[in-house]
């Protein structure tokens, strides 16, 4: 026996549906709107040589604003560095061939400990240093190593590095838990039809 849906049912399932549907959105776009990541934060960035616990030149500290942040990192004539709100890129400044060592690069720190947690890739459309790839990063929530070490560079070449804010653990549920409604929503469906048939 086959019963038509009446005009109140059709609109508690178009109402629950909505409601769903922004729950899921919102949970999809939280990060979307989410502070800046770097801009107008302070930045630690220190040389690393022979190894990740030695700094020959020390450290120095600059707000991530437009512009090259660093011009020649620690007046070696090697690289500038410049960061913006997602990215940071590294431009050969001369040829050189970077010594051998266990590390020779660069570690950045959030020193406030204010930006959101990050992920790191390379951005491979703009990198061009033969030989710069993934296992020459590392990274945790507020520190990123970048090793350069042995690698032959050209003036002018490029690493370009770009950051992702990582979804908060809060926004991951936000976004599952509109999808598990979603899916009741669409199995409750399925079982009344199927009992209407």
């Amino acid at each position: 026996m086959r019963r038509e849906k009446t005009t109140k049912e059709l609109m508690k399932h178009l109402t629950l549906g909505a409601i769903l549907g922004l729950g899921v959105m919102a949970g999809g776009v939280g990060q979307a709107n989410a502070t800046p990541l770097l801009n107008g934060q302070v930045i630690e960035t220190t040389l690393l040589f022979p190894d990740t616990s030695t700094a020959p030149f020390g450290s120095q500290t600059d707000t991530v604003v437009a512009g090259v942040e660093i011009a020649d990192a620690f007046g070696q004539g090697v690289t500038s560095i410049d960061f913006s709100d997602t990215n940071i890129k590294f431009t050969a400044l001369n040829d050189d061939t970077l010594l051998s060592a266990t590390f020779n690069g660069f570690r950045f720190f959030d020193v406030n400990g204010t930006i959101t947690p990050w992920a790191v890739s390379i951005n491979l459309g703009q990198t061009n240093v033969p030989g710069f790839d993934n296992t020459r990063l590392t990274f945790d929530e507020n520190t990123i190593f970048a090793n350069f070490e042995s690698l032959v560079i050209s003036t002018g070449q490029m690493v370009s590095l770009d950051l992702r804010p990582v979804p908060e653990p809060s926004t991951m549920f936000l976004m599952a838990s509109g999808l598990a409604g979603l899916a009741a929503w669409r199995l409750r469906k399925q079982g009344k039809a199927a009992l209407v048939t």
